[in-house]
């Protein structure tokens, strides 16, 4: 790999924790991400759906929003009855995505929408800025490298995550998904609940190598372990499979 293409390419805020780990490091979508940590992808998503296990997301796209139109401006990207109104409720973005993609409303007027990793010259989507238009009447920000971001997956998920925080984890009745903002080993975050056993938690980018300290350090007790971009898509493929 020449240096022209390593510059080309985007770090997470958690890269040089990765190259830390021995991690084979692949570039996707333009950024360069732990492909695995020295085991098959099998055995990085056997190890996660066992116990609990932690991958870096910090390169999905985050689009903040903020305003009063905000229901007139995800009616326009999702289903009417897709359409995350009340605070907390989540709803996943139309279309099929290679990772997280979903938009969350934090507050009446304040959501952010996650989608899929991508370079500068993006992919089209429902987070591109073409569809936007004056009668949105919203102020849209894209965050994607102000703030990092980790998916906490397996059956000792939310044991773990409540010794992190004091935020609610268990899910509302009759939802599978919600969102909350507050803290998280005590940094201002954003977490998701994402299924029955997965969370996705966003943080300011200079927290991130703090945020992952404490979580792999409070983990270990759960057997934590990191696993990279090809066990996070298998376990991803293997969650559509089931649905």
């Amino acid at each position: 790999m020449g240096i022209a293409s390593v510059e080309a390419q985007r770090l997470s805020p958690l890269h040089y924790k990765h190259v830390a780990l021995k991690a084979s490091m692949r570039e996707h979508d333009g950024w360069l991400r732990a492909e695995n940590y020295g085991t098959p992808a099998e055995v990085e998503a056997e190890k996660a759906l066992s116990h609990v296990g932690v991958s870096d997301i910090s390169p999905v796209e985050k689009l903040d929003i903020k305003g009063r139109d905000i229901d007139a401006f995800l009616e326009r990207r999702l289903t009417s009855k897709g359409v995350p109104r009340m605070p907390s409720e989540v709803s996943a973005l139309p279309g099929t995505y290679d990772g997280p993609a979903y938009a969350c409303r934090l507050t009446k007027e304040h959501a952010i929408m996650i989608g899929q990793p991508r370079q500068q010259e993006p992919i089209r989507s429902p987070l591109d800025a073409p569809g936007f238009a004056a009668a949105d009447r919203c102020y849209l920000t894209n965050i994607t490298s102000v703030l990092a971001g980790l998916n906490v997956l397996g059956p000792s998920s939310t044991e773990l995550l409540k010794e992190l925080t004091q935020l609610e984890l268990s899910p509302p009745r009759g939802r599978a998904q919600w969102c909350s903002e507050g803290g998280f080993v005590k940094v201002r975050s954003i977490v998701v609940r994402t299924g029955a056993t997965s969370f996705d938690i966003f943080f300011g980018r200079d927290y991130a190598e703090y945020v992952w300290d404490e979580l792999i350090h409070l983990g270990t007790k759960y057997s934590i372990s990191p696993f990279g971009v090809a066990a996070y898509r298998l376990i991803h493929d293997q969650k559509e499979t089931t649905r």
